[in-house]
This record gives structure tokens, C-alpha cells and sequence, in this order.
């Protein structure tokens, strides 16, 4: 097996090889001092989230690059399906349960459908080999990794609880393919456009939730539906970014009406009474510390409708 240089975000170092998984300690990350099982919980979720954002994006690249944008209903000139019926069964099922959160076919695919796509010997050969290889020792090495994030993931999705071990696999794993793509969008000349942080999730404290569903800078707007609020409510949003870059490279901003109310992963919103009968949108940005930017002045960004300002209840007038 070749030996895999990894790492475990801005804490740990990790190396695989010839099958021995090592650990080398960093005395400044302690689980039992600085990390809860809530936290822990939350970065590993956030960097297996990344993966599968990474994973869905050049998958839905190289098969529409090969078969049109149309590839999950392709058929060969056999008559056989490209993808299997089951994976194609679970698929529908996600987009009919929940439409909003799988508006695509490709947003449906679980972490196991990633190691349907990437392992399967013709996709492989075809598609991934020359990718992933960059760092991993061929296919069997490859299956084998994925089924452990699988196994994590499954963890994680149940409420069952994970070690700090399987904590540290998911992170190193995760970056590692990740590390892959990266270097294939910057051999093919695409870094600019695909090697920045992005928002991936997007939530408010009412429960509305949206996922990226592609590298469109408006797809993670929640304002479908329209909120009330009053002087004095208390409104929280918060975002998720891609994991796989430090939050010390970029900077997020949020606006309201043209104003800078806040920055960081997350804003809180309380209305006046003299914002009574407006229409609240929020807009969020993310800049990198590059001298260059995907979009010019910023890396990416979304718009969402937070709600209507309703008029304070008194109880005399």
C-alpha cells in the first residue's frame, strides 16, 4: 500500500501505511478537555458532509461530460440500465419524501451511492481511476475507506455515539479525497472556479433548512415561506461551509438593508418597530484572504427571505 499522508483539521497529523493506522498526537487537542462528544459529533459530520458535497459534484461532472445531463435514465445499447435499479429506487423515493431537500437526482446519492459510483469497476476505470490514485494505492484500497466513512456516517445519522478514533479516520479519509479532486480541477485548469469554500447548509431557528444543490450562488435560499415577525422576536440563521478549508481563510459578512449587522458562521436578527410592514431579505458573502475571488469581490453568497415585520401586540391603546 502506498503511504498516505493525512490530517485531521488543524489538530492532529495522521499516516497510513502498509495497513497500520498511525496516530501522532498534538498536546494542544485534548478530546477530554477541549472536545465534548457534541462537538466532536459536529466536525466530523461537517467534514463527511464536504465529501459528499466533492463526491456529488465530480460524479454529476464526468457522467453528464460522458452521457448528458440526462445520465441516471441512460440506457446502453443492450437495453441495460447505466446505474442499478436499486440505486435508482432509492433515489426516487428520497426526491418523492422530500422534494426540497433533493430538487435533483444527484443530490439524492447517500454516502453508500458514492461508493456505488466510485468503485464500480466500468465508472472506475472509466472515470475515477487516474483521480483518485493520486493518493490511494487503487480500487480495493478505495472501497475499503469509503465503507469505513459509511460506517461512520450511519453512526453518526442514528444518534449512535463514535469513537475519537473514528473520529480522526472520518476527518483524514474525508480530506484526503477531497485532496483528490482538488488536484484534478487544478490539472484541468478549473481551481479558480471550483477550489474556494462554499456554503453547503444553510438554517434558522424556525426550522427551515437548504442544502447546496450545485455551484449556483442562489441555491440556498430558505425563504420559500414567508415568516411573521414582531418588534422585539429574536430571528437566528446560521450557515455551514465546506470543511475542508480553515475558517481563518475566509471571512463571512451578513447584511441587512444595505447594513453590516454581523459577521461569523452565524447572524441574529431582532426587529424594530420601525421596520413594521417591511419585507426582511438577508444576504450573506463569503471573501477569502486571496488577492482573487470567484465572483470578483467575493468567493460565494446567498440571498434568503426572512419574513414580513408584523406591528407589535399591545394590550391598550
Amino acid at each position: 500500500m502506498k503511504s498516505l499522508k493525512m490530517r485531521v483539521k488543524d489538530s492532529i497529523s495522521c499516516v497510513v501505511e502498509e495497513n497500520n493506522y498511525k496516530r501522532v498526537n498534538n498536546p494542544a487537542f485534548e478530546y477530554n478537555n477541549e472536545y465534548g462528544d457534541e462537538k466532536l459529533r459536529g466536525e466530523t459530520k461537517n467534514i463527511l458532509e464536504s465529501f459528499e458535497h466533492w463526491s456529488r459534484r465530480i460524479i454529476n461532472e464526468k457522467f453528464t461530460e460522458k452521457y448528458g445531463k440526462d445520465y441516471f435514465d441512460y440506457k446502453k445499447e443492450n437495453g441495460e440500465a447505466l446505474i442499478k435499479k436499486d440505486i435508482l429506487k432509492n433515489i426516487a423515493d428520497r426526491m418523492k419524501e422530500n422534494p426540497g431537500r433533493f430538487p435533483r437526482k444527484i443530490d439524492a446519492i447517500l454516502m453508500e451511492d458514492i461508493e456505488y459510483f466510485l468503485c464500480k469497476d466500468e465508472f472506475y476505470k472509466d472515470f475515477f481511476k487516474e483521480i483518485i490514485e493520486e493518493s490511494f494505492s487503487g480500487q480495493a484500497e478505495v472501497r475499503r475507506l469509503l465503507q469505513v466513512l459509511v460506517d461512520i456516517r450511519n453512526k453518526l445519522y442514528h444518534g449512535n455515539p463514535i469513537s475519537f478514533r473514528e473520529s480522526e479516520q472520518a476527518i483524514c479519509y474525508s480530506h484526503d479525497f477531497i485532496d483528490c479532486y482538488q488536484c484534478y480541477y487544478k490539472k484541468s485548469g478549473k481551481e479558480k472556479v471550483y477550489n474556494v469554500p462554499q456554503f453547503i447548509k444553510v438554517q434558522d431557528s424556525f426550522g427551515r433548512c437548504s442544502y447546496r444543490t450545485d455551484d449556483h450562488i442562489h441555491d440556498l435560499s430558505i425563504g420559500r415561506n414567508i415568516l411573521e415577525l414582531r418588534p422585539g422576536d429574536a430571528y437566528k440563521i446560521w450557515v455551514e461551509v465546506d470543511a475542508n478549508f480553515p475558517e481563518t481563510f475566509y471571512e463571512i459578512t451578513w447584511w441587512i438593508k444595505e447594513k453590516k449587522v454581523a459577521t461569523g458562521k452565524e447572524c441574529t436578527f431582532i426587529p424594530t418597530v420601525d421596520m413594521v410592514s417591511d419585507m426582511i431579505f438577508v444576504h450573506c458573502s463569503l471573501k477569502t484572504k486571496r488577492e482573487w475571488h470567484k465572483y470578483k469581490s467575493h468567493d460565494d453568497s446567498f440571498d434568503s427571505l426572512i419574513g414580513k415585520i408584523l406591528p407589535p401586540i399591545e394590550d391598550s391603546y
